[in-house]
């Protein structure tokens, strides 16, 4: 068997648009795209030209954090010169490191306490976030001393981080009418008064500038804000402010909570905050965390399941349905020339009268950056199957970025890669998948900031906390469907393939909202609210308005009453695309 190496992340830095608002992936041609005559150029920090190198390793730290650290000591850093250096542009999608050459990481740990946060304190470790029940802190730690942490007896690994991305008033939300909350409204006299509504984005910055316009109420509650990482634009930093502004159109008299996260560990924390402290009665997001797990319920999941036990819990369903692949491993040969870690490799289907086609192909536009995340059917914690992950050029002759960690048996079963275009046309990245040893098994795969061209599966590309089942997924409807009755290409659809510790199918979405809305445009952010982001808060507001009506009715009950009332679309009953339907308002409150 072939010694595995590990190599070098290609590294990005100055994106034009931030992952957490990067558009829905689009497919294209199912045939294979020449590329253009000028071609792009692809963003590296360090070239991966001839044979593949090894990295210093460390059996704790996981994959992408030496990649980091290795970057910063091929660019000569040190401590002293960190920040003349631009020790911050070694940041990606995947890996952060700060101006310092600091970088953040998760360091998952036999216990947590006093003693254990003196010693990570000892080390120069900036300690964010402990979360006990999970056995997990979140921390900066300079680049060297990466290693003496993780020579800590307590630490078990230390990982990257699982960063958020979204699902993306003197202006009234058209979702209002469409879905009857205002109806309601006039019908009952209900407002959401007495009710607290928890939001949870990247961030909400221009939340006066929204105030002044009567857009938003005088008082909210916050907690933290909109955390920028080098490669991300301010467009994310306002997506809340967006949302609240949907809320607020439906149950003006509602109380608004809002909490920033960036991470998964950030999430558990403020949602957890927006409860005890704000005292929140309902909690909507429009987050999702690649790196959680796709085929059982992970950190965010198992809490946000726990949440929605006391509190109605509404999560953006995902607008991943044109950006996602899910399939049974297929053996064959490679026949590129970048040096493959093993020639074992995924046969995607036929394209272009070949009967074989080792290869995704994905345009990636000017400027752009992609982020793939390839899972595979093994438990986190305890992969024993080593699949790895290759973006190549065109001609599969270069490899442009590749994940290819070791998994024997204590690892998660992940891999990602992330590569930027900074030339003046579209460049085609080749999504190779190889099998380095193990098993055959079912792969799911996320593409961020490309146009897949083939192979796409909308089917099963709900994951995560909205997979949970006392979770309401929202998908979207386009405000300016005629009809109201098309769901978006983008809208994330179900089932949900569940099969640790037990295997299960799950219906999801659970209902659908209305996208495409008027927001003010706070800050950054467009007037038209694109995707199940904007779907989400729709349901909140209606929530907020039934929890006016009766006060007293359970999390499970205003659920259960809002799928009941909703118009049935697509198939007859529930269904992977509508869930239940598009809601309605009127008929929810019926239902009551």
């Amino acid at each position: 068997m072939p010694v595995k190496l590990s190599f070098p992340v290609v590294y990005l830095s100055g994106l034009a648009f931030a992952v957490l608002a990067l558009a829905p992936a689009t497919v294209l041609s199912q045939e294979k795209a020449a590329s253009g005559p000028a071609a792009a150029q692809w963003r590296r920090v360090f070239p991966l030209s001839g044979a593949l190198r090894a990295l210093p390793a460390h059996n704790k730290v996981g994959p992408g954090i030496m990649d980091a650290v290795t970057a910063l000591r091929a660019r000569g850093i040190t401590r002293a010169n960190a920040q003349a250096l631009d020790a911050a542009a070694v940041s990606s999608p995947l890996v952060r490191v700060d101006a310092r050459g600091a970088v953040q990481v998760y360091l998952h740990v036999a216990s947590v306490g006093l003693i254990e946060r003196n010693a990570l304190e000892s080390l120069e470790a900036e300690v964010e976030i402990v979360l006990r029940r999970e056995r997990l802190i979140q921390a900066w730690i300079p680049f060297d001393r990466i290693e003496e942490v993780a020579d800590l007896d307590f630490v078990e690994r230390i990982a990257r981080p699982s960063y958020a991305h979204s699902r993306q008033g003197s202006v009234t939300s058209a979702g209002d009418g469409i879905l009857k909350a205002r109806q309601l409204r006039n019908k009952r006299g209900l407002t959401g008064k007495g009710v607290k509504v928890g939001v949870l984005s990247a961030g909400a910055w221009n939340i006066a500038a929204s105030q002044a316009t009567g857009d938003l109420p005088g008082s909210i509650t916050t907690f933290g804000t909109c955390n920028l990482s080098v490669w991300q634009s301010t467009v994310a930093c306002d997506e809340g402010t967006a949302m609240m502004e949907i809320v607020h159109d439906l149950a003006p008299k509602a109380k608004l909570g809002f909490a920033a996260v960036s991470t998964s560990a950030q999430f558990i924390k403020r949602a957890r905050k927006l409860v005890n402290e704000f005292g929140a009665d309902i909690l909507v997001d429009d987050v999702g965390f690649l790196a959680e797990p796709y085929f059982e319920d992970g950190r965010v999941a198992k809490r946000s399941n726990n949440l929605g036990k006391d509190v109605v819990v509404i999560s953006a369903a995902g607008n991943s349905a044109r950006g996602h692949y899910e399939k049974g491993f297929k053996d064959t040969r490679f026949n590129g020339s970048a040096p493959i870690l093993g020639t074992r490799v995924h046969d995607f289907g036929k394209a272009a009268g070949r009967s074989k086609d080792v290869s995704m192909d994905v345009a990636v536009a000017p400027g752009a950056t992609m982020t793939v995340f390839l899972q595979w059917k093994n438990r986190f914690g305890r992969a024993d199957d080593d699949y790895d992950l290759y973006l190549l050029s065109d001609d599969d002759s270069t490899i442009l970025s590749a994940s290819a960690s070791a998994q024997s048996g204590s690892q998660d079963p992940v891999e990602a890669a992330a590569v930027q275009n900074l030339g003046s046309s579209t460049g085609t990245v080749h999504i190779v998948i190889n099998k380095f040893s193990g098993k055959d098994q079912l792969l799911e795969m996320y593409i961020n900031g490309g146009t897949v061209r083939q192979y796409n599966r909308k089917k099963g590309s709900v994951f995560g906390h909205p997979a949970a089942k006392n979770v309401l997924a929202v998908g979207a409807i386009s405000a300016s469907d005629p009809n109201n009755d098309k769901l978006e290409s983008f809208s994330s659809q179900g089932p949900v393939k569940i099969f640790f510790p037990n295997k299960q199918s799950r219906k999801k979405p659970d209902i659908a909202g209305i996208d495409q809305v008027e927001t003010t445009g706070p800050g950054d952010f467009p007037t038209i609210f694109p995707g199940t982001s904007a779907a989400a808060p729709h349901l909140a507001g209606i929530a907020a308005l039934l929890l006016d009506f009766k006060p007293r009715k359970s999390p499970a009950e205003i659920r259960r009453a809002l799928a009941r009332g909703a118009v049935d679309l697509g198939k007859s009953g529930l269904d992977n695309k509508f869930g239940a339907g598009r809601a309605d308002a009127v008929r929810a409150a019926n239902r009551l």
